[in-house]
């Protein structure tokens, strides 16, 4: 019989640290847009642009179609496509559109409702960075009024000594 050299409890060390290291060593991809979906820059300054199209059974779909007068056609249905419903995505135009509707998705109304319902983040950084500004800092260890009171009877002391010339009592 051959003698094992590493044993089980050891083998399954070795691989969890192997696996924390590969975890800690991974780094996070970026998101990109599918191969050939993102409009060139030629067609960008031509006025094309990127256009997620969210399906009614949820997933996503991704075309690139021109801008021609305000509207982007999507599955031969005009889209309303004005400077409100533009987004930039490394420095494309993109524009979000539900299928179910004409209107794509706008950043500016969904902020204004997200403030009319108080789900807005900004008031809690606000509260967050003012809470980190007035946080209660701990005592600085100093004398304290037993050190002062100690502190006042060795002057006093002191100066008892030089007054009397050198002769302590």
């Amino acid at each position: 019989m051959e003698e094992q050299t590493e044993t089980i409890s050891q083998k399954l060390d070795r691989i969890a640290r192997q696996n924390e290291e590969m975890i800690a060593n991974k780094k996070q991809k970026g998101w990109r847009l599918p191969f050939g979906k993102k409009p060139s820059k030629s067609q960008v300054r031509k006025g094309w642009t990127t256009v997620q199209i969210i399906r009614n059974n949820g997933s996503i779909d991704f075309i690139k179609a021109p801008i021609e007068d305000g509207t982007v056609n999507v599955d031969g249905i005009p889209r309303i496509s004005t400077i409100d419903y533009k987004l930039s995505h490394k420095g494309t135009p993109f524009i979000i559109i539900p299928e179910w509707s004409l209107k794509p998705f706008s950043p500016v109304e969904n902020y204004e409702q997200t403030e009319k319902e108080k789900l807005t983040t900004t008031g809690t950084r606000l509260i967050l960075a003012k809470m980190e500004k007035e946080a209660i800092k701990p005592k600085s260890v100093g004398f304290g009024s037993m050190g002062w009171i100690i502190l006042v009877i060795v002057g006093l002391a002191v100066g008892y000594y030089f007054l009397k010339g050198g002769k302590l009592f």
